[in-house]
């Protein structure tokens, strides 16, 4: 039986749909001005360091819709998840509302640095720019610490 999501759930995996279906509309109109090959990996100071096949931009956009696609099916059902605590009728709506609202800010932080290496990349190809900034390691470490602090409180809450 699927469980009613919250406002802030709906809002988060509205904007990562937006996200994946910006990314197809971008890939499509940049699709003719990419060059043959495009860097698809980039070293720990954000310099691209390895090429690929332009084709390789859609792997961002698959792997992204299947995780979004398999946590929004997850999210419909949370009482699939695996819980640290019984489940009693007396905490299932708080335990099921926290699970949703993390997965559901999981599933929107993955769809936005995917979002951001896929313009990096298409941009990149076209020589607007090589790198994905200085900035980005670290703020990317600093985002899915956050992810791991909330799931780690949510745990214990």
């Amino acid at each position: 039986m699927a469980h009613a999501k919250s406002r802030s759930v709906i809002i988060n995996e509205w904007i990562a749909w937006t996200l994946l279906a910006g990314m197809i509309v971008y890939g499509l109109i940049m699709w003719t001005k990419l060059p043959d090959q495009i860097p698809i990996h980039y070293n720990v100071n954000g310099e691209a360091d390895g090429f690929g096949p332009k084709g390789t931009i859609w792997l961002l956009v698959i792997i992204g819709g299947i995780l979004s696609l398999a946590l929004y099916y997850l999210n419909r059902h949370p009482q699939i998840f695996n819980y640290p605590i019984a489940i009693t009728d007396e905490n299932r709506t708080r335990l099921y509302n926290k699970a949703q609202g993390l997965i559901s800010r999981m599933n929107l932080l993955t769809i936005v640095i995917f979002a951001y290496l896929f313009f990096k990349m298409t941009t990149a190809a076209q020589g607007n720019s090589s790198s994905l900034g200085s900035w980005f390691l670290p703020t990317f470490l600093i985002l899915v610490s956050v992810i791991i602090f909330d799931a780690v409180r949510a745990m214990r809450s």
